[in-house]
């Protein structure tokens, strides 16, 4: 097993390794609790940087040319709030260039985001998706844009569901003169080990972002990738019991995020640390902990394989105040950035629920306009959270997304 290998699987409870580079945005904002306690600062661990150097040089012959898209600060924010997947990616040979890779879904390919640790500056550094691990890379099966001064944008031809079968690592390259000196490499995890969930900001933070849960096998990975704060900056983070509306105390202290990332192995199997009732609060600094500004709920692994495997109960009747049985709820899911048009009978209840990696809105009206009187208006929600309204009136009733405008709908109460 090769260092780096040995510094992901580090048994050590809550272990970590802190990341380095980032980017800002701003999205829109939910509200957390204040009344969260002040925890006990996690003191920083140190581990000896991995090297690898007997590797064979890979080569890129029988690979895709990658498709580039432009490589900004806005395409590294867009993908902090709609990750997939987050891979960590740690640094070899002492380059220092530990990151992150951001896998976004979009349908029949995939864009990845590499965000590292800057090498020398305006050197392209060629980086690539090999078959095989870390320990034991193969050929090269996609090529990827080259990452100058620490960033890469790339649109490969495969599915996310085609890359995360557990077969595929990311490993990145000093230079093309340098090709034989690898920097910086991470596992691409099977799908059906990784969830992800957004992370929204509070207070104009800018903080937007993500975390990704991998399965270690009686190890979790935490991997954060938010909007950056000043550079340098430590900023707390921790997996709370409650929900960022009503935190509750520190269930899991994680590393701290540097300018926007952080990588945590907790020794606990991902089914204990992933659940419904935890949500990931981030901090503004030690010295101001009690200012919050980011926070995402979290779902339950163990809930969603029951459900997915159709062994959850059903649902129980209920009954109103008179005796007469409610009729469930009309699920409408948010996913892939769409609102739906619905037909519903008057007295209906529609719950909605987002299924994307990026918070959304219910408003009433059209876009971008809130009616004046709103039949109903969401908060801001994150994947996972859910809206429920009950349809009274009769009408036709638009709706919209205040975070992403052009997400419009339409509810008919007949």
């Amino acid at each position: 097993m090769t260092e780096i290998a040995k510094l992901i699987h580090r048994p050590a409870r809550w272990r970590s390794m802190l990341l380095v580079a980032g980017a800002a945005l701003a999205l829109g904002a939910v509200a957390c609790s204040s009344d969260d306690p002040e925890p006990t600062a996690v003191p920083a661990t140190s581990s000896p940087a991995p090297t690898a150097t007997t590797a064979p040089v890979p080569t890129a012959t029988t690979a895709p040319a990658p498709v580039e898209t432009p490589n900004t600060d806005a395409d590294l924010v867009m993908a902090q709030a709609e990750a997939s997947i987050i891979v960590p990616l740690g640094a070899l040979n002492d380059s220092g260039q530990t990151g992150v890779a951001i896998l976004i879904d979009k349908g029949d390919t995939t864009e990845v985001v590499v965000d590292l640790g800057s090498g020398a500056a305006d050197v392209p550094q060629p980086i690539h998706i090999h078959s095989g691990t870390c320990d034991t890379l193969g050929g090269v099966v996609h090529a990827l844009g080259n990452v100058v001064n620490g960033r890469s944008v790339t649109n490969i031809d495969a599915s996310l569901a085609e890359i995360t079968t557990g077969d595929f690592a990311i490993n990145g390259h000093k230079s093309g003169e340098e090709v034989s000196v690898y920097i910086a490499c991470g596992n691409v995890p099977r799908a059906d080990k990784t969830s992800t969930f957004s992370l929204a900001s509070i207070g104009g933070s800018a903080q937007d972002g993500s975390v990704s849960f991998i399965d270690l096998g009686g190890q979790t990975s935490v991997v954060i990738s938010v909007g950056s704060s000043d550079a340098g900056l430590a900023q707390p983070v921790h997996i709370h019991a409650g929900s960022c509306a009503t935190l509750g105390s520190v269930v899991f202290p994680l590393s701290n995020v540097v300018d926007g990332r952080s990588v945590t192995v907790i020794d606990e199997s991902i089914s204990n640390v992933l659940k419904s009732g935890f949500a990931v609060n981030l901090h503004k600094s030690a010295d101001e902990v009690s200012v919050y500004t980011a926070c995402g709920d979290l779902g339950d692994i163990a809930a969603s394989a029951s459900a997915d495997s159709g062994t959850s109960a059903p649902a129980p009747q209920l009954f109103d105040d008179e005796g007469y049985p409610i009729e469930p709820p009309i699920e409408s899911d948010i996913a892939s950035f769409r609102l739906e048009t619905l037909t519903v009978a008057l007295g209906s209840t529609v719950k909605w629920t987002n299924q994307d990696n990026a918070p959304h809105t219910v408003s009433h009206g059209l876009s971008p306009d809130v009616e004046a009187t709103p039949q109903f208006r969401s908060e801001t929600f994150s994947k996972g959270g859910t809206f429920t309204h009950t349809f009274n009136t009769a009408g036709t009733f638009a709706y919209f997304c205040e975070v992403h405008p052009s997400m419009v709908g339409s509810i008919t109460v007949q």
